[in-house]
């Protein structure tokens, strides 16, 4: 870790206390800037674990309000954003549990992954579009189940260590790898299948 990235830890490190001791002392504007700060991380852990739209409206309330009665409890034993992924993936475990197998809605294409995976090596420019690849990528991990989903989301759009997405999901990180290769290879191997007839050459995951 260079000096920078120290100074920056420590910067946040220092707001993020600052941000909850007012929220202890119910200072709810401050529990505001929390949700605003991380609800995106709370939002691609649903949209890739829950499919139906009126649930994952009730789970992010129920979320952030899980973190709000729990956060005196919060005692800086890993980032903030990892406790509140944790929180984010074990509500969402209980729902999926509850409920029979979902099916994938497939109009959910989260453009944050565009810049997760290089297009640029995916096919010869002649033969397919940039975008058609992009949102064929989309659609394939939107196909891949809940745990390969997620470990790829935390991975590459949250830019998440092996570390903290074995503590968020409750696995080693041996098999946070293993996920994240299996993951990999099965969305290569979908978007393979898919593009077989436009000889695709390389593809960059």
């Amino acid at each position: 870790m260079s000096y920078i990235q120290m100074i920056k830890k420590d910067i946040e490190h220092k707001n993020i206390k600052e941000l909850l001791s007012k929220v202890k002392a119910g200072d709810h504007s401050a529990f505001e800037i929390i949700i605003n700060k991380y609800r995106n991380l709370v939002i691609h852990i649903i949209f890739r674990m829950v499919s139906n739209s009126a649930d994952r409206e009730d789970l992010f309330q129920d979320i952030f309000l899980k973190v709000y009665k729990n956060i005196k409890h919060f005692r800086f034993q890993s980032k903030f954003s990892t406790w509140i992924g944790k929180i984010a993936y074990n509500t969402c475990l209980n729902h999926v549990k509850k409920h029979r197998p979902e099916t994938i809605d497939q109009s959910i294409l989260n453009n944050s992954y565009k810049n997760s995976f290089s297009d640029t090596e995916l096919l010869p420019d002649d033969l397919i579009t940039q975008k058609e690849i992009t949102a064929q990528i989309h659609k394939e991990i939107e196909n891949l189940n809940y745990i390969y989903k997620t470990v790829l989301t935390l991975f590459h759009l949250e830019n998440m260590s092996y570390k903290e997405i074995g503590t968020i999901m409750k696995i080693p990180q041996g098999s946070v790898k293993s996920y994240l290769f299996r993951a990999r290879k099965e969305l290569k191997k979908r978007l393979l299948s898919k593009f077989e007839d436009k000889e695709i050459c390389k593809i960059n995951i």
